[in-house]
């Protein structure tokens, strides 16, 4: 093989190697923004869920407040209810017990 023969035999697989370094770094750039494409769908995703978990934490909180108030007003009428059986039954005794005392 005579010195330019070599050389030819080089320069074409120095060009053919040179070929598949653009084809290899095309096919990285395509999946780099394939990537980038994913990445932006899942964070936009992400940011869905925070926003509907921010929205049902609110959400619950009011729930949680609300059954709160419901829960205290119903113990102020539980207390109030005793209060009015206690005063019923002193009533009641009191009327028995005068009853008793007539007889």
């Amino acid at each position: 093989m005579t010195a330019d023969e070599r050389f030819e035999r080089i320069e074409a697989t120095l060009e053919t190697v040179g070929q598949m370094q653009l084809s290899i770094a095309a096919r990285q750039i395509a999946r780099e923004d394939r990537q980038d494409a994913w990445q932006q769908k899942f964070d936009k995703a992400m940011d869905g869920i925070v926003e509907s978990q921010a929205a049902n934490q609110k959400s619950l909180a009011t729930l949680v407040e609300s059954i709160t108030r419901y829960v205290d007003a119903a113990d102020s009428r539980l207390k109030q209810m005793e209060q009015n059986l206690d005063n019923l039954i002193r009533i009641i005794t009191a009327e028995h017990s005068n009853g008793k005392s007539k007889h």
